[in-house]
C-alpha cells in the first residue's frame, strides 16, 4: 500500500496507539534487528486489535484457555500444515502450565453416561506430546492431550485439566472401527493420530495412584472417534472460522500411532527417538522465532507472523501492525 489504510490493516477504526515507552523499544529493536531483540519487540507491545502477548506459564487450567490455535490465513500447503503441528508442540512446551497436583475430581461432576456401571465421557483435546514406557522398547506408548475438554450433549465443552495422558496399549483401548469417522481412513489405515491433531475419544473414568503416591482420576478404555489437524481462521472483523486441514496436506513425518486395516488389534506406533528427531529438524527449518503467540481475548492462542511499526502520514501517529 502506498498510503496507510487503517481499515485494510486493522479491520476497524481507532487503531491501538503505542505509548512513548513502547515506541522507544520498537525503534531500538527495529534498528538492532538482532535475534535476541526480536523477542523483546513482541514482548513489549500489544497487537492493534487488542490481543495480548502470551507469557510463559500463562495458559494453565484456571485461565480459560482453549486448545485451538488461531491463524490469519487459511492453510493451503503441506509446509503450512507442518508448521501448525510444530506450533502446537511449541505452545504446549513453552506456555502450558502443568497441573500435576490436580486430582481431577471435577470429572465426577462433568456430563457423562453410565455404561455397565462405569462413567464414560466424550473427550477432545490436541495431541501435543507423547512418551514411551519401560516396556514399550522405544515405541510411543501413550499420548498427551492438551487442554482436554468433555464434549457435552449440546456441543459445548467443559475443561478437564491442562493435560491428560492416554495409554495406547491394547489393554487400555477399545477399538470399534464402526465408530471411527470414515474420513479418517486411507488405503491401508483405518485412522492415523499425528502430532497436533485434535483427537476425539470415548473414554471411561479410572482411578489410579501416580508415581508420587497421589490418588487421581484419569481416562482409560478409550475408543478413538476422530483425529484431524484443526485450527481457527481469524477474520479482520474479529470473528473466527473453524478449519480442518485436508488429509492431502498431511504427510507421515509427524505420525504417532495408527490403526491398520489388516485386522491386527491395537495401535501401531513410531519410535519416540525418531519422532523427536523429526520435530527438532522441523523446528530448524522454519522461522519460529518470528511466530510469537498472542491472545485473542477469547481463550484462544493465535500466531502473529509479523509485527512492525508503521506511520499514518496524515495524522503522524505510529501504529503497531500485526499479521
Amino acid at each position: 500500500m502506498s498510503k496507510f489504510d487503517k481499515t485494510a490493516v486493522y479491520g476497524r477504526e481507532n487503531p491501538f496507539i503505542p505509548s512513548p515507552e513502547t515506541m522507544d523499544a520498537l525503534k531500538d529493536a527495529l534498528i538492532e534487528e538482532a535475534d535476541e531483540r526480536s523477542d523483546m519487540l513482541i514482548g513489549m507491545t500489544t497487537a492493534p486489535d487488542g490481543r495480548k502477548v502470551l507469557r510463559r506459564q500463562s495458559a494453565g487450567r484456571n485461565t480459560g484457555w482453549r486448545s485451538l490455535i488461531g491463524l490469519r490465513y487459511r492453510i493451503q500447503t503441506k509446509e503450512e500444515a507442518d508448521e501448525l503441528r510444530l506450533d502446537y508442540r511449541r505452545f504446549f512446551e513453552g506456555y502450558v502450565e502443568r497441573t500435576d497436583k490436580s486430582e481431577r475430581r471435577n470429572l465426577l461432576d462433568l456430563e457423562h453416561k453410565t455404561v455397565d456401571g462405569a462413567y464414560r465421557y466424550t473427550v477432545e483435546g490436541v495431541v501435543a506430546d507423547c512418551e514411551e514406557t519401560s516396556v514399550s522398547n522405544g515405541y510411543v506408548s501413550r499420548l498427551c492431550l492438551m487442554f482436554p475438554h468433555v464434549v457435552n450433549s449440546d456441543g459445548s465443552q467443559t475443561l478437564i485439566d491442562s493435560h491428560i495422558w492416554l495409554a495406547t496399549f491394547v489393554k487400555n483401548t477399545v477399538i470399534r472401527p464402526d465408530r471411527i469417522e470414515p474420513h479418517n481412513g486411507s488405503a491401508d489405515r483405518l485412522m492415523t493420530i499425528r502430532l497436533g491433531d485434535t483427537l476425539r475419544v470415548d473414554a471411561g473414568l479410572c482411578a489410579y495412584t501416580d508415581k508420587r503416591g497421589r490418588h487421581r482420576f484419569g481416562l482409560a478404555d478409550w475408543t478413538p472417534l476422530d483425529s484431524h489437524l484443526r485450527y481457527l481462521q481469524l477474520r479482520s472483523d474479529g470473528t473466527t472460522t473453524p478449519r480442518v486441514v485436508s488429509e492431502r496436506l498431511c504427510g507421515r513425518e509427524y505420525d504417532i500411532c495408527w490403526l491398520e486395516r489388516d485386522g491386527r488389534p491395537g495401535f501401531r506406533s513410531v519410535m519416540l527417538d525418531g519422532l523427536n528427531a523429526r520435530v527438532k529438524a522441523g523446528w530448524s527449518s522454519y522461522d519460529w522465532r518470528h511466530r510469537p503467540f498472542l491472545s485473542d481475548g477469547d481463550g484462544f492462542p493465535s500466531v502473529c507472523l509479523d509485527q512492525y511499526l508503521t506511520l499514518d502520514p496524515y495524522k503522524g501517529e505510529a501504529h503497531v501492525v500485526s499479521r
